[in-house]
């Protein structure tokens, strides 16, 4: 997992469930999914300038996939902008 991303998103669940970093574990399930991942999908889409479709989101169980989802999207992200650079220099 790349250092900054699991950071930031840690920060988002400690601000969307109210609970100290420390009290986070990577693999527990998230308590209450539907209301939770809805505010985290949509803090971290804020975040991160990224978009989880509702069908990925419904995979996530824990911090952990979370983090991995949004790794994911930015990687992705990340390669559109490379590909639109290379097309706008040729």
């Amino acid at each position: 997992m790349r250092q900054d991303i699991q950071e930031r998103v840690i920060e988002i669940i400690v601000q969307t469930f109210g609970v100290p970093a420390k009290l986070i574990e990577m693999d527990k399930r998230f308590e209450n999914r539907d209301v939770n991942i809805d505010e985290l999908s949509l803090a971290c889409e804020e975040e991160f300038g990224i978009i989880l479709p509702y069908e990925d989101t419904f995979e996530i169980q824990t911090p952990r996939q979370l983090i991995e989802k949004v790794e994911e999207k930015v990687s992705e992200n990340e390669e559109d902008i490379g590909d639109n650079v290379k097309l706008s220099e040729n």
